[in-house]
């Protein structure tokens, strides 16, 4: 349970920087990159943070997935750290821009054409 996770994560801190730091080691110590993810992904589907305190279905499967299978990719890291902080009622925002390409003419590309973008 994601939720339970985060107070679990959460209760022997208390301030919200110490909190922040616990989740933020925790996954990073027990979720790994999902190459296979990154690479089956296709670039035309943008990441679409969820605009208010709550999170869209889709969210939460994949928050319980990476859990679930270890592994995230860039969004699903983002999305697994803006649940546990909102849990613990800490504010945080999923930004979304642009990673670094493997050609230049691909990262002028997207900026000139307004592509969604690549990270979060």
């Amino acid at each position: 349970d994601p939720a339970n996770l985060a107070w679990t994560l959460g209760e022997p801190f208390v301030t919200d920087s110490q909190k922040v730091r616990a989740i933020y080691f925790w996954i990073t110590e027990n979720i790994a990159y999902d190459v296979a993810e990154f690479a089956s992904r296709t670039p035309d589907v943008p990441f679409d943070p969820a605009k208010d305190e709550n999170i869209t279905q889709w969210q939460y499967r994949r928050i319980v997935h990476v859990l679930i299978s270890k592994k995230a990719i860039c969004e699903d890291y983002a999305l697994l750290f803006q649940f546990m902080c909102k849990t613990l009622k800490i504010a945080c925002e999923v930004v979304d821009g642009y990673a670094l390409v493997t050609r230049p003419t691909d990262f002028k590309k997207m900026i000139l054409n307004e592509e969604a973008s690549n990270h979060a």
